[in-house]
Parts: C-alpha cells; sequence; structure tokens
C-alpha cells in the first residue's frame, strides 16, 4: 500500500523526468520477458529484501536503467549476471532459485513482485524515479568509483549515483 500511494502522489506533482527515447530502444514484450523477470527478482531479493518498498523500487529501475544504457548488457539477465555487478552473482546463490522459507521471507517474495510489475508500468509510461540512476551501494559500505560519479540520492540504506554529465 505505501508504494500505491508513493506511486500515486509521484505521477500527480509532475516532478519525474522521463528519459529521452533513443532510437534502438528496448521492446517491451522483449524486456519483461517470465525469464527476465526471474532475473530481475533474484537481484531484488539478493540486493534488497529487507528494504523498504521505495527502496527495493529504485534498485529495480536502476537495474533496468542498465539495460537501456548502451555501456550495460541489453537485457535483464546480461545485467544481473555481468561479471562483478553485483556481488551476490559471484557466489553460490546464483545458481540457487529463491525460496521463502518463513513468513517474513513469504511476505518479502510477495513485495517484490509486485515492485516489478510497478516497475513494468513506469517503463512503459516511460518514468525513471531515479533520474538516470545506473549504480548503487549500501550506506554501510565506502566503493572507490563513488567519487566519480553523480550521487543522486538515498533510499533506504542505499545510495544511488548517475555517471557525471
Amino acid at each position: 500500500m505505501e508504494l500505491i500511494v508513493a506511486a500515486m502522489l509521484f505521477l500527480v506533482s509532475g516532478t519525474h523526468h522521463a528519459p529521452p527515447i533513443q532510437d534502438g530502444a528496448l521492446k517491451y514484450g522483449d524486456l519483461f520477458t517470465k525469464k527476465h523477470k526471474e532475473c530481475l527478482l533474484k537481484n531484488l531479493w539478493h540486493e534488497a529484501r529487507g528494504e523498504t518498498s521505495s527502496s527495493i523500487l529504485w534498485v529495480a529501475q536502476t537495474t533496468l536503467n542498465r539495460v537501456k544504457d548502451t555501456k550495460f548488457p541489453r537485457n535483464l539477465c546480461g545485467v544481473v549476471y555481468q561479471k562483478g555487478a553485483f556481488s551476490w552473482n559471484s557466489t553460490k546463490l546464483k545458481y540457487k532459485k529463491v525460496k521463502p522459507t518463513n513468513n517474513l521471507e513469504f511476505r518479502a517474495y510477495e513485495k517484490i513482485k509486485v515492485i516489478i510489475q510497478v516497475t513494468e508500468v513506469l517503463y512503459l509510461l516511460d518514468i525513471d524515479i531515479t533520474q538516470g540512476s545506473l549504480y548503487y551501494h549500501t550506506t554501510g559500505v565506502q566503493v572507490y568509483w563513488a567519487a566519480h560519479k553523480q550521487k543522486i540520492n538515498t533510499v533506504g540504506n542505499h545510495i544511488f549515483y548517475r555517471d557525471v554529465k
């Protein structure tokens, strides 16, 4: 509910900035296949499952922004499994299916599935709430590359960045 209310307020505020549609833009049907949504779910599970809905949505849109950027692979699975992109995918977790084992994990899993649907809708509406974010890290770590990026926002326990223009 928190996410739906936040999305509605955001949409009516008129403060969002949609990136321009570029030649060779990805087709919706190619982007959000069952396989690619499963890759996004896995990334959100390992990167942000304990976060607020807003923070999970920012991670989802940042992951999607990479697909739209020519520096990254052109599909969600390619981005999620790009070597060195996310620490969890260099471990055995890469091969395990997401399976909630208790009520708390089941609720997180269901929330992530809804956020993926919201991410799809925002993509169709050409809305990027992250203002072009391509990178993030948790607030508990310092990363060498942050000094060379433009900080956009801190949402939950994640700090989001884009390339310096």
